[in-house]
């Protein structure tokens, strides 16, 4: 389906206020869902954006700056943006009371990341950055008990990154 922007961040929303996770997920997948006005300027994305929690907001404003340059071709900027995304993602998992809900998207979006490409194919440095993040959120996740099946995940994806 296609969505407006605003469309798209109240699904978003609302699937994250019903601790919906199989909503949040197929609304990430741009392959389930393409946002038609994704060319506007990043301030227009932003106020798209907004939600009560700052976590929340800060990972959407960045998914949406990947979907962005991503559509734009840019691809480099792309892989900057993901890696903010990711980093807000796990820190809003973390706030959240019970976050098992959001292990599929957690898993989705760290896929979808390690397949963004560079052009000319020389993806060293950015699997590079991803790992950094990667440790970071392993990190963060390690602190605390209740999300040992993000923490799994984010080790995962370490392994794949490494081997």
């Amino acid at each position: 389906s296609e969505l407006s922007c605003r469309e798209f961040c109240e699904r978003v929303w609302r699937s994250v206020n019903r601790s919906d996770g199989d909503g949040l997920r197929g609304l990430l997948d741009p392959s389930n869902v393409s946002i038609r006005d994704l060319v506007q300027e990043d301030s227009f994305l932003h106020n798209c954006a907004q939600h009560q929690d700052k976590n929340w907001t800060d990972f959407l404003r960045e998914y949406l700056m990947v979907r962005k340059y991503k559509h734009k071709g840019n691809t480099a900027r792309a892989l900057e943006c993901s890696q903010a995304a990711i980093k807000a993602f796990v820190t809003a998992y973390v706030e959240s009371d019970e976050g098992g809900w959001l292990v599929p998207s957690l898993q989705f979006l760290t896929v979808w990341v390690r397949k963004i490409e560079k052009p000319g194919g020389d993806n060293s440095a950015s699997l590079k950055e991803l790992v950094a993040t990667l440790r970071d959120m392993f990190k963060m996740l390690n602190r605390e008990k209740s999300k040992r099946i993000g923490m799994l995940w984010i080790t995962c994806e370490l392994l794949r990154a490494y081997f």
